[in-house]
């Protein structure tokens, strides 16, 4: 099993607020191979972010009007995505985070996972945007879609998680590109910070933390997404981006 995160870099560039969906979606289409089941995690992008950042939307705040436009501009983009998988020959479902996810005690738990499997057992491909899930807490809290990914590979046992990016995989600071590094040496690796670009979940860092975190056994990838063949060449281990094991 395969869960793809498309990064909110990869669809979207977080100066500009430029698109790439088509592209990018037209990319995951062609390159995804036939008869395997496949989870698609989709960032928020530049719209999500920039709104997130604009008012403060970490944990529940009093304007609950900014968390309803937060929520609509990333859903929008999730339908776009859909829209061009299906135009692909893709079929997506577009699941919401409520559905599958709470916050307790500060800790995230998964929920009717048998939701997931069962659209994937027929033939879907599930898509769950970053959201904003229950937190008893602070009512409600951002949830990332790398920390999404993460916590669903581990719990549906995913062979395989690709971060799919706007960058050739992990560039170190001395700024060459890791082609491969193990899981327990990530803490080691020294990673550049674009200036300019919007990331209130953390961007490459987190990546790092929830690639460490996923069990022995499943296989990490991160990649440039918006590079035609790139999906490809990492699934059937021809050395794109950078593999975490």
């Amino acid at each position: 099993m395969i869960i793809l995160k498309i990064g909110g870099s990869a669809f979207s560039d977080k100066r500009t607020g430029k698109s790439f969906v088509s592209l990018v979606a037209r990319n995951v289409a062609k390159e995804l191979p036939k008869g395997e089941k496949v989870l698609i995690v989709q960032g928020a992008g530049f719209i999500g972010h920039s709104i997130a950042s604009k008012y403060g939307l970490s944990k529940l705040s009093n304007n609950q009007n900014h968390w309803a436009l937060l929520r609509y501009g990333v859903e929008q983009v999730s339908n776009r995505i859909a829209k061009a998988l299906i135009d692909n020959g893709i079929s997506p479902f577009v699941m919401s985070a409520q559905q599958l996810f709470e916050i307790k005690n500060g800790k995230v738990l998964v929920k009717n996972l048998g939701i997931v499997k069962a659209y994937m057992d027929n033939g879907f491909i599930p898509i769950i945007h970053s959201d904003a899930p229950l937190d008893d807490r602070h009512g409600i809290s951002v949830l990332s879609g790398d920390n999404m990914a993460a916590i669903l590979a581990n719990r549906l046992n995913a062979g395989k998680l690709v971060f799919g990016t706007d960058t050739d995989g992990l560039i170190s600071s001395s700024g060459e590109r890791i082609g491969h590094i193990s899981k327990r040496n990530l803490n080691e690796v020294g990673i550049i910070k674009r200036e300019g670009t919007i990331d209130v979940s953390g961007g490459m860092k987190r990546k790092l933390e929830q690639a460490a975190s996923t069990k022995r056994g499943t296989t990490v990838y991160i990649i440039d997404l918006r590079r035609t063949g790139e999906l490809k060449k990492a699934l059937s281990g021809k050395g794109a981006g950078t593999l975490i094991y």
